[in-house]
């Protein structure tokens, strides 16, 4: 039951995960090429695309009638 409206049976969960977006890790490797490429893979590794990493969910209830959410 809806505390706003009062409609019975129209709650439906929802949820989003919840994301950041992530670099690779600047390793050893990177620092080798740095360095051997004079600051070119930086550049690189800036221009690299990064990767969603989901860090949690976010869990709600809302209602079908009226569409406000719990």
């Amino acid at each position: 039951m809806c505390p706003y409206c009062g409609a019975h049976g129209t709650l439906r969960s929802q949820q989003k995960q919840l994301t950041t977006k992530k670099r690779v890790k600047f390793g050893v490797m990177w620092v080798v090429l740095t360095v051997c490429t004079g600051g070119i893979a930086f550049l690189i590794w800036l221009m690299m695309p990064r990767r969603n990493e989901v860090i949690g969910v976010d869990r709600w209830t809302e209602c079908t009638a009226c569409k406000s959410t719990l």
